[in-house]
């Protein structure tokens, strides 16, 4: 059965904040000592205080009680996270400041329930005027403009939101709900392909932006909400200032772009042969071993053929891998100035040499 947690706004007080740090000033510290009150003031209890029971949410109780979490919060012998699968591919057009993507998404059901409805986060409509906001958003004229979309190898229609609706999606501000064709059991995987469009917003949206010549792009794509043991569905909406709660996953991310124009992004990049000139190639290389800063791409180099390869038709498409990860985001220009140093990392990928 899905569970849908109840919409309710994230707010943090900075005057809970400094009561929780003084709550930790006040323990006990390594030595086991508990320090005086400051001068002037008293350690009595005021009169009237009285101690109050913490309130525990009936969601983490029945995660208790079904093994997926301990009472200390952690995970429980039978604890399951869901896991999504992206591949997704992007160009943009710096001209007219627009992206369009197609995506697909493989999403595992590991719970033990059976979800006839998933949810996704379109975050972009967070700049559509048809959302809430709880903050100031000016630019707000534009938010993602949704093409086909399709689950089960069945495409979807646009159509209202609730049970009883039959196969469809609806759009609520930034949250897409999708009635999928056939329930999805628990142990079974359901892949969602989605094409859509966005106006990269100017600089000084919430988390990114564009000032014409360079691109920071966040929170471009449809992100698969969270399903979890406590609370079900997590779908608050984004208001614009806010901080999330995102599911792990692996991403393959195919980006194309202007030749000339250099793209950094979330994870590994596969092809530096396909976009990245010999020069580049050779000084990023020498990078590696060098004892200090090498200038890879400098301000004479800032042009395809020199900083990147010659692209086809005037493009070069980037192919980057994030795995397990909770997001993706990327940046690019033509303006971009590139210095490298050597770092070693460790072994991360277990071959049994340091990596940098």
């Amino acid at each position: 059965m899905d569970r849908i947690a109840p919409s309710r706004p994230r707010i943090i007080a900075t005057a809970l904040l400094s009561l929780a740090v003084a709550g930790c000033g006040s323990g006990r510290g390594n030595s086991g000592s508990v320090p005086a009150p400051a001068p002037g003031h008293s350690s009595a209890v005021p009169a009237g205080a009285r101690a109050m029971e913490i309130p525990v949410l009936e969601g983490f109780e029945s995660a208790v009680a079904g093994g997926t979490r301990l009472r200390t919060g952690q995970p429980g012998p039978q604890y399951w996270q869901q896991w999504s699968e992206y591949r997704l591919s992007a160009e943009l057009n710096p001209v007219s400041k627009r992206l369009s993507g197609q995506g697909t998404i493989r999403y595992h059901n590991r719970s033990p329930d059976t979800l006839a409805t998933v949810y996704i986060h379109l975050l972009g409509n967070l700049f559509s005027p048809r959302s809430r906001h709880n903050t100031d958003v000016p630019w707000a004229v534009e938010g993602v403009e949704l093409g086909r979309v399709t689950a089960q190898g069945t495409e979807l229609t646009r159509s209202g939101r609730g049970k009883g609706q039959g196969p469809g999606y609806s759009v609520n501000g930034t949250v897409m709900e999708l009635r999928l064709p056939r329930p999805l059991t628990p142990g079974g995987k359901a892949e969602l392909a989605i094409d859509w469009r966005l106006r990269v917003p100017p600089d000084g949206a919430p988390r990114g932006g564009q000032d014409g010549e360079v691109f920071f792009i966040s929170y471009w794509y449809p992100q698969m909400a969270v399903y979890d043991d406590v609370n079900g569905w997590q779908i608050d909406q984004y208001l614009g200032n806010a901080e999330f709660y995102m599911g792990y996953g692996n991403y393959d991310v195919s980006l194309t772009v202007p030749e000339g124009w250099l793209v950094t992004g979330t994870g590994r990049l596969l092809n530096p042969d396909d976009v990245l000139s010999e020069q580049t190639r050779a000084r990023l290389d020498s990078a590696a071993r060098a004892s200090g800063v090498v200038q890879v791409v400098g301000e004479a180099d800032r042009e395809p053929g020199k900083s990147t390869t010659d692209g086809r038709d005037g493009k070069l498409t980037w192919r980057f891998r994030a795995e397990n990860v909770r997001d993706v985001a990327w940046a690019t220009s033509a303006k971009y100035l590139w210095d490298a140093v050597p770092a070693a990392v460790g072994d991360p990928n277990g071959d049994g040499r340091a990596d940098t």
